[in-house]
């Protein structure tokens, strides 16, 4: 009959459990430092209209990392994208999506006039695109933060009206990382800062009182 393991065996095992929670714990705080080091939201709003349309607004509390800074100081253009998503909430079955939508941001400066530039569209840009979308311009990099950080109203048209019941919505802003320049995409050192996610989740009744959250 088979011996239970002991001594150095099982310590070995326990060192091996303390270094894996060591992880996870790291990789916990790195995540919750580098939402802080880039915000959070501030409201995130849905509703729906008489002819069914849902709409999201948010505002997020943005706060760029010294790098990204740097790089649009340098005059390296950021992209920027948000998704939004709506599904039901089935008994039995897993949620099914109900509307889906996703909106580009491309923040840049211009030497010549020393305006910001935030173009924004509802399709993605075409790496190194100098004209896309509409574009407005801002005489400083706070002022074009400040409208990069208000989203809305949204309009996020569903795929067949929606009917009484629970919903789970959820909308995320973040960096996009695949038009920026090759070394800050391949260089780990470089692509440090860079890595803006913020997600918001809800969960929301729809009844004759309109779309409204549920308790967290």
């Amino acid at each position: 009959m088979a011996r239970p393991a002991t001594g150095p065996l099982m310590r070995r095992h326990a060192i091996s459990w303390m270094v894996v929670l060591a992880m996870l714990c790291v990789a916990g705080l790195a995540t919750r430092n580098a939402q802080a080091q880039h915000g959070g939201w501030q409201t995130v709003q849905w509703q729906i209209d008489a002819r069914g349309h849902v709409a999201v607004t948010a505002s997020v509390d943005l706060a760029l990392s010294q790098p990204v800074l740097n790089a649009l100081h340098r005059g390296v253009p950021v992209y920027f994208m948000a998704r939004a998503q709506l599904e039901r909430q089935r008994r039995w079955w897993w949620p099914q999506l109900e509307a889906s939508a996703e909106r580009y941001w491309r923040l840049g400066h211009l030497p010549l006039t020393g305006a910001w530039q935030l173009q924004h569209s509802s399709t993605p840009f075409a790496p190194d695109a100098t004209i896309a979308g509409l574009a407005q311009r801002f005489a400083s990099l706070d002022a074009a933060l400040a409208a990069l950080a208000h989203i809305g109203p949204w309009q996020i048209s569903p795929v067949t009206p929606l009917r009484p019941g629970r919903y789970f919505a959820s909308l995320q802003f973040e960096i996009d990382r695949s038009l920026l320049p090759r070394p800050l995409q391949f260089d780990t050192d470089s692509r440090a800062g860079w890595e803006l996610i913020l997600t918001d989740r809800q969960h929301l009744l729809l009844d004759d009182g309109g779309l409204r959250p549920l308790p967290r």
